[in-house]
């Protein structure tokens, strides 16, 4: 029994922890998306053209990001 609790702690992470990782971040993302358009659409202080560019952009990234990690999502849990 012990070489097998070293086999699963050597192994690095199992793929229940994988879906854990990935769920994280997708929530991460999505927050972050959150917190990007609250300064987007109610600012402290006027935005410059550049900062809401900047914004924007990271919007995009940022969804484009919470789609791979859905792929990669399905896969696990299909596996």
């Amino acid at each position: 029994m012990h070489s097998r609790i070293s086999d699963l702690i050597l192994s690095g992470p199992n793929e229940t922890n994988e879906i854990n990782i990935t769920q994280e971040q997708i929530q991460r993302a999505q927050d972050q998306i959150k917190r990007l358009d609250e300064l987007l659409t109610n600012p402290v202080r006027p935005l410059t053209k550049e900062t809401e560019g900047r914004y924007l952009t990271k919007v995009s990234e940022t969804e484009n990001a919470i789609q791979r990690l859905q792929r990669k999502l399905q896969s696990l849990q299909e596996n």
